[in-house]
């Protein structure tokens, strides 16, 4: 799978090009930061670390920015120099991050747990540093008090998967949630419905796996749709986009989900994709 995502990030990054217009390159971005004339927001490409570098000390001199959103060919380096500069980055009401962040994702996300302005977190990263990142960001949502959207897109999965979905059972700020990822499909599922049956903030959830999801987790995702009275809008894609199809639910899935829709008065958007072949159905 971890070719097949990397493809994914580089297909999605080239079709990102066509709007690259609205994007400044390293050296402009950092001497309209430094000069404190960005406005509200700014959108930078880097093409390396010594690149990403200049432009998180420009961050760091800047005291007007509100949206800041920053992607290419970094690594580790400029992550932990940006966790330096965002501890006390208190004004960022914005954040969106694409590069390959690995080691130092969880000291960008601590650094962000006190951030008390912050409403748009938007992560995309490679890096299979699950087992510490995973407990990072959840922790992070659980006591963030400003966040209103958190979108993350990652080759990780189950680790990382299960800490967000347990988090949300302490989250209360949360109004939408974006997680794509590859392992752990059934399992992850599963935890963030349960999670559902007692979360009352969240309204908006999109799950995307790319890997392998089997009927294991209808009963929760039953359950979820009964008992859930805020949700508005739920999205369940299935399947690799550039693999053979992969999840393959029965008619165990279909009755579960079937049943919870009939009984649930809240959501007014349900969307199922299996694998490249997709079905809508209002809830």
């Amino acid at each position: 799978f971890g070719s097949r995502f990397k493809l994914r990030i580089q297909q999605s990054l080239a079709a990102d090009r066509a709007v690259m217009a609205e994007y400044c390159d390293a050296k402009t971005a950092t001497e309209i930061l430094r000069s404190n004339s960005a406005g509200k927001s700014l959108r930078a490409w880097t093409k390396n670390d010594a690149e990403g570098l200049q432009l998180t000390r420009g961050l760091g001199a800047n005291a007007t920015l509100k949206c800041f959103s920053m992607r290419g060919d970094a690594t580790d380096i400029t992550g932990f120099a940006l966790a330096n500069v965002l501890q006390k980055k208190t004004t960022l009401q914005s954040l969106s991050l694409t590069w390959k962040l690995d080691k130092s994702l969880p000291a960008i996300v601590r650094a962000l747990q006190e951030n008390t302005s912050l409403q748009y977190l938007e992560l995309r990263h490679n890096g299979q540093n699950d087992k510490v990142s995973g407990p990072a960001i959840a922790e992070m949502l659980r006591t963030h008090k400003t966040l209103r959207h958190f979108s993350l897109t990652t080759s990780a999965g189950l680790v990382t998967g299960l800490s967000i979905a347990e988090s949300l059972k302490d989250n209360s700020t949360l109004d939408s949630l974006d997680f794509c990822f590859i392992h752990g499909g059934d399992q992850v599922c599963s935890a963030f419905a349960e999670s559902l049956q007692v979360n009352s903030k969240l309204q908006s959830l999109t799950l995307t796996c790319e890997g392998n999801m089997r009927d294991s987790a209808a009963p929760a995702l039953s359950a979820a749709l009964r008992l859930n009275t805020t949700l508005r809008c739920f999205s369940l894609l299935g399947g690799d986009p550039l693999s053979p199809v992969v999840y393959t639910p029965g008619d165990e899935t279909g009755a579960a989900l079937a049943e919870g829709l009939e009984v649930n008065t809240a959501l007014r958007s349900f969307s199922l994709t299996i694998g490249q072949d997709m079905s809508d159905v209002a809830g």
